[in-house]
């Protein structure tokens, strides 16, 4: 696992939910996109419901795609 992805799930996670608790959190639209043949849901549950927890404005779904971000190629030119 990269050392991104391991602070993601550890560390990260923490300071996120230490600025939730304190009403820190993003005005801006966020849009969340996940692969939905990775491990995101199994291991945290509906990345919408999470990021809704720090932002005011969430949008986005799971796509029918792994981890890696070249999958998201047809998404962001409007294959998907």
């Amino acid at each position: 696992m990269g050392e991104d992805c391991r602070a993601n799930a550890t560390y990260d996670r923490v300071v996120d939910e230490a600025d939730v608790r304190v009403g820190r959190w993003t005005r801006r639209p966020v849009l969340v996109l996940w692969g939905k043949e990775g491990d995101a849901e199994d291991l945290y549950g509906d990345p919408l419901v999470i990021w809704r927890n720090g932002a005011d404005e969430v949008q986005g779904r799971g796509l029918e795609y792994g981890h890696y971000p070249k999958a998201l190629l047809a998404f962001f030119s409007g294959g998907v």
